[in-house]
């Protein structure tokens, strides 16, 4: 997805080699990506929980991520959830 202020995402066919790179899953974001992020933060600010505030897909990701995750659920102390996804109908992939 290009428009005429990102010229460095224009389609390029030399980096169509990368399509792996975007190949992820909400599922994987869900699973890897929250406690990356919730752990990153904890260890540079040295608390022990944060306020996680999450958009549509962010919601669905915490969702996820804190229900397979009780650890990781406890370290978060407030969940806002702005806009939650509630219909999955133009997702591929099941829910888990």
């Amino acid at each position: 997805m290009a428009h005429r202020y990102s010229p460095s995402l224009a389609p390029d066919p030399a980096r169509q080699v990368h399509d792996r790179y975007w190949a992820f899953s909400w599922q994987e974001m869900a699973l890897y990506d929250m406690s990356a992020i919730i752990n990153y933060v904890l260890t540079t600010t040295g608390h022990s929980t944060l306020c996680y505030v999450g958009n549509s897909e962010g919601t669905m990701q915490a969702f996820a991520g804190f229900s397979v995750d009780q650890e990781l659920a406890r370290k978060v102390s407030y969940f806002g959830a702005l806009a939650p996804v509630a219909y999955l109908g133009h997702i591929p992939s099941s829910i888990f």
